[in-house]
This record gives C-alpha cells, structure tokens and sequence, in this order.
C-alpha cells in the first residue's frame, strides 16, 4: 500500500459527516510459497503458451473484470501467453455511489463488509467457481486479491458476522506518523477499521475465506495492504503477531503481498512467507520510458534485498494508474510495450500486466468507454506484449545478461542463455544492429513484428525501428547446421586458394582421423572467402588439431604439425585469430596499432613497430584480430597512436590475454563490495601485491568505489598482475575490512564481497519430512574449524518448494570446505559421516549435489530411455543397475537425469539406452560425464558454457 493516498469526498447517509475514501488497490505479485502445487490439470485448450506454473509465468491484472467477463476471454488470455489472472477483491464490499459501475468508482472493491465470495460488481460465488473450472482447462490459475488488513469505514455497513468476533478490531483511529512501523501496522489506513490480526478468531475467520477460494478453484492470492500487517515478534517485537505464517499457511501454489518500499517495509522479513512487489522497479522503469534512456546497469537493479524469485515486477500497478497522483497515466501504449519488453524478458521475477480501461492512458484515466466489469484496454493480447510473454514462459531457467549494444543507450537488449534475445528501442529513431550473440546461426522473424534478422559466426545483424520491440527466439527460419552437431570452427581462406575446401581433424596422439579421412570433411562456405566446419565429436578440444586444404594448398604445410584445435575459434592461413581490445585515452590520435610479441624470443607476432592497426569500433574503443597459434601466456602487447604508447618505452608490454579489454594501465578487472549499513556513503578499495606489498590502486585509502545502489559498490581495476598475487581492503575512511593490521581478502576478479569476505552460496532441497527451518554448517576439512557459527550452523533463507539458500562469507578455498545441512533433528550426510564437499553456487539434496545431463535421443529409439552413470575407477553403479536411471521426458526428443551424487564428474562416465539401442555401444566405455552438458548419439553437443568437452572413458 503506498503511504499517501488519493481521497475521495464521499457522502454517507448513515454517518455523520463526508467520509474520506481513497483509491485502495494495490498491485504486488509474488512468487510462490506454499507448500501445496496446484492441482490445474491440461486440456486439449492447453498448450505452451501458458508455462508449467506461476513462478515461471505471466500474470494478467484482469482490473474490475467480471468473473463472467475473465471466463469469456480465457481462450484470447491463455493464446496471448498468460499463466495466471489476477482479480480485483471478490469478497462481499460496501456498494457506494448509488450502485455506478463507473471505473472512478473502483475503490469500493476494496472496501469489505464480509468475507463470503461474491459480490455486486464482479458476480456471484458460482460464477467465480465456474470461471476458476474454465481457467483449469486452460491451464491457467486464478489469483485473487485478497483485502486482510481491513473492512470499511462505514461501520454500519460491517456485517454481524464480522461483529460478532470478539474484539475484532483496532478501531480506526488514523495512522499519523508513516515512518512509525507501529503506527502504520497498528493503527487505520485513512479510517477503515483495522482487523486485530494478532487475534486468533480474526486469524480463523480470515483463513477460512482463502481456503473456501482455493476449495472453489483459486491457486493463489495477492494480499493488499500487505505491510499494515505486523509481521511476528522477531520482526516486529512487542506487537508481532503469527498472523503471516499461519494465514499463508493455506495449500495455495501462489501468494505475494503488497509491500510498497520505503523506510519501514521490512521486505525482505516479509519475503521469508510471501513473494513481494518490486515497487521501486516500477519506478525505475518509467523513469526510463520518460527519458528515453535504457542504461543497461540502471534497468538491472531490482533496487531490492530480496532475490528476484521472491520478486512480482510491473510497469505499472493499479495503484499507479488509478489514484489521484495519476504516477502512470501519461504513459501511452507504445510506452508500454517497451516498459513491458524490458520487465518480462527478464529472469527470476514474475512480470504482472495490469490492464488498463479501454482508451485509457495519455493522460486520461477513466474516459468512460468501459466500466467495472467489462474487459480492459485490448494492449494485453497486443503482438509485440504477447511475443515477450511467450518468450518470458519459453526462457523459464535461462540466465541474462543485459547490455546497450554498442553503448547505446537508447537500446535495451537482454540475451537469455543461449536461446533467446529482446531488444526494446526508446528512441524514434531506427538503429542498426551488429551485435555478438550466443544465438545459433541462421535467419529470425521478429516474434513482435514482421521484420527479420540474421545471426552469422555469432553475431547478430538487422535494424530495430524506432520505438519498437523484437523478439528473437526457438528455431531460426534457415540455418546452415543441424541440432545435432557440435563444435564449430571457421576458416578465413587466402584469395589465392580454391573455392572447395576442407578441414581435417585429427587426435594428436593417435594420429586417428576424426573427420573423414584426409582431406577431410568439406567446409561450408559462408561468404567473403570464410568457412564454416561442424565437427561431431565427443574428444576434447585439447586432443585434436586441424589442417585446412583446398585439395592443393594447406595450412600448416605439408609434413607440419595441425594447429590446436579450438572449438568456435576463427583461423586463417597463420593460426587461431585472437582479439583483444584497448580503450584509448582521449588525448590519443584516431589511429591505433597493437604490437604483440612473443615474451621469451622478443619476436614480434604483428609486424614489426609499431605493430598492427586496430579496428576502430567506436567510443574510443578498439578491437585487434590476431592470427596466432602460440599460448597467450608467452606473449605480451604494447598499444600505440605512433607517438604514445602503453606501457611506456622500455617497459614490459601487458601479458596478452585473448578477448580481454586494456586501457592504459592494463587489463580492466572488476571487484564488488555491498557495505554494511552503518558505513558512509563514499567506499574506498585498496588492492596490493601481497609478496611486495606495493600498492596497486592508489595509495591508501585507494581507489573510490562506484556506487550502484542498495549498498553495493563497484571497482574498475587496472592491472597485469595475477589475482592469486593480490589482496584487497575494503574502507569509508574510518571502518575497514578486513580490520587494521589483518590482511586483505584474496582478490578474485568478477567476486561479490561483504565485510566478511567474498560472498558464496549454497542451495538445498530439503526432504519433505524435514522441518522448515533448515541450517548449513560448513566447517575446513584440515582443520575441522567451523565457517559458519557452531553447530548447527547458519539458518538457511526458505526459497519455496522446500528449496534454501545460504549466503557464506569466507575468503578459503571451495576444496578445503565441507557442509553438512540438518533441521536441528534430521541431518545429511549422517552424524558421524563427513560433510559434502563444499562447491560454491551447487543445489544440494539429502545425497549430495544434485547433477543434471541431458540426451536428444534418436528418432528411432523408445520413449523410455535410461542413463547409466558409473564410476570409471571402479566400475561401480552410481545409478541402479544396469539399465540405470530412467530419465524424464522433456518433449522433443529430449530427456532429463537428476543425479545425486557427491563424487567429481571427471571420475563418472555414462551410458544411454532405450533398454535395446545404447550409446556408445555395446562394450564401448560411457561418455565422461559432465554435469549440464547436452548428448545425443555421438556424445556431447554442448555443455553450460557452450564448449563440448567429454570424451569416451
């Protein structure tokens, strides 16, 4: 609920004077938390439009829908990609205004007289159960609005039911200091008589409501007014109450609450038994749309302690819209749909659309062309909002990585993993896109329009219009290579050879052809003189090597040894084509060259000085393409304008790192920092040599930090040095960790720290049986020192769906940690057992880390297939025995293990079956197993980070 309220001036036949009510719906969506899944079952309607559960969904704000009026349109809400729709209020509420359905009359749905389901402007109790029975054939949940924090002002209006409760309410003296927590959950939201939610029989009359909704076919509810709900005495002391765990106690699949951020909103307590709104997002977001400026590390903060899966997002809520401050309503509909591209594509949150009136927005809010209990505004079911709601559902599990191609800003791309990208374009202005991208090659229609883009050797080029949105996911329109082959390497031929040509592969040391045999397997031609090669192959990288041919020419020559074979990698007649790249100072010239030598011969690999002109890429930005086959580790690089260069003359150039970004001063690396609360608001890192001592940022309190928001700081670093020679200290001024006298923390590039170090986690699935309060104690093997407190340890944060997290702080090493998870009662591994090794960012279960692989099956198999995974060492079954596991169909061919197991991957090897055809074969050795890797037939097709490593053991 926000703190300031819009009031109407209402007149009240049966109260003395005009009475003050105000718009009172909030929208906050949640992610799920109870215990209970829902029981929705698939019809022929049903399809994979809608995702497989709210957490991973879309939610439709079906704002002052009829229950009538949803059931009439689930088919158009379940087609536009829609997994769930929430209502407006559906208990019994005060009829005002003499009865109008004007949408300026919306505020009486929040205005409860009693709790039976049902009301004059939405319908009866058996059209909500006969809306919730269609939602279920299609696959979607209903979410109701639940109003817990209060009744009417109208006090003659409140049923006997209600009345009847002893000591039901607080009354409904005002609340009037808003930064007083006890006031604001004690005390009246704008005179509505506040429920005595510390009072058993209110708790009971309340649960009894949402039960009898989940009994008539609700799957969740979002809880208004969340945060004037006292949270338990832990949180809230003298006045806590159990209200929050025992009313969310209820078998529903969903719950989220209201919690509007601000100094006293204890979110993240409030996240420990509900998703929460992202309220200050929403803020963020219309910012963006209002200045036309998609900063990619603006629009990437949640502005939020609570992890995105605990997180319900929007552009605008109906609160936003709908109150007196009219904080939305200037936005229009193509405002929308980017605002909307850039909340739905992302990962973790769950994205809710709030439906505004027909015609409504450009300033004006109701204009009368609807009113409560018609269909919204038709934007819900708009193309380009229904592509990002597919998208959002097709993504489920994928990373993200936001960015501005190019630097520009006016450009909001998020690539999900390896499967997907939106971009949302503020300007009016169309831009030309040339982007790299972990897409596979071929040709993309724009799910959001009719224009279409390409993906070539990993870059993605095609213009975005001004103020559009596209979407670019699943298979492309044409591709120049099948789902079933792996590892890629191109080739940039001499003008001079051939137009055929061929890679041949071959494993070093057994000198055994890989391709076919020599000359090789032919390449496919891609255009201006480059090739590409798919190779099938189930051997590592660092096994193989390649040689080029036209049938006449090679590359290496003739009796020479293959260059290393590097999947995805470019060569050309000299070897591997490496880049880096240079920020140069402003002060330098246009034209920039990179001299590259080797470090132990002094020869130069560019041509001789000042060395090879880079590319300009723009924004002072340059990019090298080398061609060469020897180790980045015997190389270094000097960048000059032919006048300046870095390092100085007579110096050492820079260790050569491929793909990585110079400036002047040397590689840039990266460190964070979230602050604790009480230090100041200006951060300081200082990194030094721990063998020298010698500083490497400035001297003490070194280099300020970048302030990124909720407390979390950034630090650009230049240097050559390797992070295992450095050691930071985090500073204000006067506080510091590590403390004076105490050595810094280990630096380690790209690491999150706290005061205590750097920040690792740790996931758990607990056993049903368990108890819901779940620890993690991780103790060092070689010394049997506790890491966390003494037994049993740190309490572990509830994700839902038995799922926990722990947040470690420590600076040691994974492989000298071990953890042991218990609920105070029940532990795994066993008393007396050692503890699971401990691996930073892995999900446990009750045996150990839980492993996924994954197999495309052929088209020829069974659909029950089978892995086997054994020990390579021992011979000895880690699944059941022989035909193993059987795995989880996926559709399409694909099929899932889970494994629990705490031994390394490089000690297992597996085995796939329909229980008659294997892969490999009768008395072959398994496939090296690798833990989220990709299979089919002839071994690995790519693993998490798109590299193909496994070879037959």
């Amino acid at each position: 609920m926000k703190k300031k309220k819009s009031f109407w001036l209402v007149s009240f036949l049966v109260i003395v004077a005009s009475v003050f009510f105000i718009s009172f719906g909030f929208s906050n969506h949640s992610k799920q938390v109870a215990q209970a899944a829902s029981d929705t079952t698939s019809t022929d309607h049903s399809s994979n439009d809608t995702a497989d559960s709210v957490s991973d969904g879309v939610i439709l704000h079906a704002w002052c829908w009829s229950f009538n009026t949803i059931k009439n349109n689930l088919k158009q809400i379940h087609d536009a990609g829609y997994t769930a729709v929430q209502t407006s209020p559906v208990n019994e509420v005060k009829v005002g205004n003499s009865g109008s359905k004007s949408l300026n009359n919306w505020y009486w749905l929040y205005q409860p007289t009693k709790y039976s389901i049902g009301n004059y402007y939405l319908g009866t109790e058996a059209e909500f159960k006969s809306m919730c029975a269609a939602a279920k054939e299609y696959n979607i949940r209903i979410i109701v609005d639940a109003t817990l924090n209060d009744t009417t002002s109208d006090y003659s209006a409140i049923s006997d039911e209600i009345k009847s409760i002893s000591d039901w309410t607080h009354g409904n003296t005002q609340i009037s200091n808003w930064s007083d927590r006890e006031d604001v959950t004690q005390n009246s939201l704008l005179g509505f008589y506040d429920w005595n939610t510390q009072n058993s029989q209110v708790q009971t009359y309340l649960k009894n409501h949402l039960e009898r909704l989940i009994s008539d076919g609700a799957s969740g509810f979002r809880y208004d007014a969340a945060t004037h709900i006292e949270l338990p005495s832990q949180y809230d002391g003298s006045y806590g109450s159990n209200f929050w765990p025992n009313i969310t106690d209820n078998g529903s699949e969903f719950q989220y609450g209201e919690v509007l951020q601000d100094s006293i909103s204890k979110e993240s307590d409030y996240a420990n038994y509900m998703s929460v709104t992202a309220s200050n997002y929403g803020n963020t977001i219309r910012n963006a749309l209002k200045n036309r400026d998609f900063t990619a590390s603006t629009l990437q903060n949640f502005n939020i302690s609570v992890p995105a899966s605990k997180l319900v997002t929007w552009v605008e809520s109906h609160d936003n819209y709908a109150n007196d401050d009219q904080v939305s309503t200037w936005m229009n509909s193509s405002d929308i749909k980017l605002g909307w591209a850039v909340v739905a594509s992302r990962s973790g949150s769950v994205p809710l659309f709030f439906d505004r009136p027909v015609d409504g927005g450009n300033g004006t809010r109701f204009p009368g062309s609807s009113e409560i209990g018609d269909a919204g505004s038709s934007l819900y079911y708009d193309k380009a909002v229904v592509a990002v709601n597919k998208f959002h559902n097709a993504m489920a599990g994928q990373s993200e990585y936001i960015s501005n191609p190019n630097g520009n800003t006016k450009i909001f791309e998020n690539e999900r993993g390896s499967k997907g990208v939106v971009f949302a374009n503020a300007s009016d202005s169309s831009y030309s896109l040339n982007v790299k991208t972990s897409l596979a090659d071929g040709t993309y229609e724009n799910k959001a329009g009719s224009d279409e883009f390409t993906v070539k050797n990993g870059y993605l080029t095609g213009t975005i219009q001004g103020r559009e949105v596209v979407v670019l996911y699943g298979d492309p329109t044409s591709s120049s290579s099948t789902t079933t082959e792996t590892k890629k390497v191109y080739f940039e031929k001499p003008s001079s050879w051939g137009s055929r040509v061929y890679a041949y592969v071959y494993n070093k040391n057994t000198n055994k052809a890989i391709t076919s045999a020599w000359p090789g397997k032919k390449m496919t031609a891609l255009g201006n003189d480059k090739y590409e090669l798919d190779l099938d192959t189930d051997e590592d990288d660092s096994d193989l090597a390649v040689i080029f041919t036209d049938g006449t020419k090679q590359t290496p020559a003739a009796n020479e040894a293959g260059f290393t074979f590097t999947a995805d990698a470019t060569y050309d007649q000299n070897g591997v084509v490496k880049k880096v790249y240079f920020e140069k100072p402003s002060s330098w010239g246009s034209r920039v060259y990179a001299y590259v030598y080797n470090k132990n011969t002094n020869k130069a690999i560019t041509s001789a000085w000042p060395g090879k002109k880079m590319t300009a890429l723009g924004n002072d930005k340059y990019e090298l393409d080398l061609d060469t086959d020897e180790d980045d580790s015997d190389l270094a690089v000097i960048f000059t304008d032919g006048t300046k260069q870095t390092p100085a003359a007579n110096e050492a150039g820079f260790t050569f790192t491929a793909d990585a970004t110079y400036d002047q001063n040397g590689v840039v690396k990266k460190v964070y920092f979230e602050k604790p609360s009480s230090w100041g608001s200006r951060v300081y890192a200082y990194v030094y040599n721990k063998n020298t001592n010698k500083a490497i940022t400035s001297a003490w309190p070194g280099k300020k930090m970048t302030a990124l928001g909720n407390d979390k700081y950034e630090l650009d670093l230049d240097t050559d040095e390797d992070d295992s020679d450095l050691a930071v200290i985090f500073t204000d001024g006067t506080k510091q960790t590590p403390a004076a006298n105490e050595a810094g923390f280990t630096f380690t590039a790209d690491a999150t720290y706290d005061q205590n170090g750097v920040v690792k986690k740790v996931y758990f699935e607990k056993p049903s049986s368990w108890g819901s309060r779940v620890y993690a104690y991780v103790y060092n093997k070689n010394t049997n020192k506790a890491i966390t407190s003494a037994w049993p340890g740190k309490k572990m944060t509830a994700l839902g769906n038995d799922k926990y997290e722990l947040d470690l702080d420590t600076d040691e090493d994974d492989s000298d940690l071990a953890v042991i998870f218990t609920d105070g009662t029940k532990q795994t591994p066993a008393a007396n057992e050692a503890g699971f090794t401990f691996t930073a960012d892995a999900t446990y279960d009750q045996n150990g880390v839980v492993k996924k692989v994954y197999f495309e099956k052929p088209s020829s198999w069974g659909s029950r297939v089978y892995a086997y995974v054994y020990n390579k060492n021992t011979n000895k079954a880690i699944t059941s025995a022989w035909p193993g596991k059987k795995m989880t169909a996926l559709g399409n061919d694909k099929y899932e293990l889970d494994l629990d197991t705490d031994e390394d991957d490089s000690d297992l090897a597996v085995i796939f079956t329909d229980g008659t055809k294997q892969t490999p074969a009768a008395n072959e050795a398994g496939f090296t197993f690798t833990a989220d890797a990709t299979y089919d037939q002839n071994g690995v097709v790519r693993t998490s980070d798109s590299s193909s490593t496994s070879s037959n053991s």
